[in-house]
């Protein structure tokens, strides 16, 4: 709301206007007016209410009571509107005026009600409106008074209930607020799941889920091993001392057996360095001495084979 018109209703309260004289100002909204003075009360007393303050030379809580107490002046007058008391039109017959009111008399006399307090306040507003509006004279004034402000006033009738006069009517805004942090705090939430991908089942779930571990059973401890008597040692057989004579046998063979292969060899050597000296020798010598050779020859084969070492 610009701060010019603030300044100009705030001047017509510390002017000492009355609520009629506010609200039905020439070019002046009723609805404009009644935010103007709601948005003054949040405002408080600030600069704007120090300055028109000093110009009237009034103190500003002065101003921001006034303007609270015109609030209340408005919800009290549309409380006690005749008209809505009622609950017919401003442009309603006398007889459908009449009809109504034995309606809500009807209802709400105190003798149906067992002498309910709250059914005799009722009863007494219900007849006071009654009474004004049967009235020609006093209907006619109330409706040049106060009516074009009660037909505006019922229109925002909605928006006034949200509008906050006292300071116990500031919960709505702070209210609206957390709500909409709340919401978009579950939206970003929402967001950021669906970013991640669908959650897995339940099967898959459970399947992927490790197998519980049985606890292991608690095993009894062994019971302490009795200690034996040992029995005397028995002394191993002395087999190295017959196994001595045996090896000692098994080497002399082994060496015996190489010096007969060696002798071996060398006879049959000799046996054929003699046959090719014999046969050169029978060549070139006559057959006499070939004999003689001969039987040396056998003589020395039978006694290397008598004698072999």
């Amino acid at each position: 709301m610009k701060r010019g018109f603030l300044r100009e209703i705030l001047d017509d309260v510390a002017r000492g206007k009355d609520l009629v004289s506010l609200f039905m100002a020439p070019g002046r909204s009723p609805s404009q007016v009644w935010m103007a003075l709601n948005t003054l009360v949040d405002m408080g007393e600030g600069p704007l209410f120090r300055k028109v303050a000093a110009k009237y030379r009034v103190d500003p809580s002065y101003l921001l009571h006034r303007i609270q107490g015109l609030l209340h002046q408005v919800e009290e007058l549309r409380k006690e509107d005749p008209y809505s008391l009622l609950g017919v039109g401003y442009t309603a017959s006398p007889s459908e005026i009449h009809r109504r009111w034995k309606e809500l008399m009807q209802e709400w006399h105190p003798d149906k009600r067992g002498g309910d307090p709250e059914a005799q306040e009722a009863c007494r507003k219900i007849n006071e409106a009654y009474e004004l509006l049967k009235d020609r004279d006093r209907r006619r004034e109330y409706d040049r008074r106060y009516v074009p402000l009660l037909a505006v006033l019922r229109e925002v009738a909605e928006g006034a209930q949200t509008c906050h006069v006292p300071s116990s009517r500031r919960w709505p805004r702070f209210a609206v607020l957390g709500l909409t942090a709340v919401l978009a705090i579950v939206v970003l939430v929402l967001l950021r799941v669906s970013s991640k991908g669908p959650a897995p089942s339940p099967s898959r779930v459970a399947a992927l889920a490790p197998a519980p571990q049985s606890r292991p059973q608690s095993v009894p401890k062994p019971a302490p091993l009795q200690s034996q008597p040992q029995s005397p040692s028995i002394p191993a057989p002395k087999s190295e001392s017959r196994l001595t004579p045996l090896l000692a046998e098994r080497e002399t063979y082994s060496s015996s057996s190489k010096e007969v292969q060696g002798t071996s060899e060398r006879v049959s050597s000799k046996k054929v360095e003699k046959s090719v000296v014999s046969s050169v020798y029978e060549a070139f010598s006559p057959p006499k001495v070939a004999g003689e050779m001969e039987k040396k020859e056998e003589s020395s084969l039978e006694h290397s084979k008598s004698n072999p070492f």
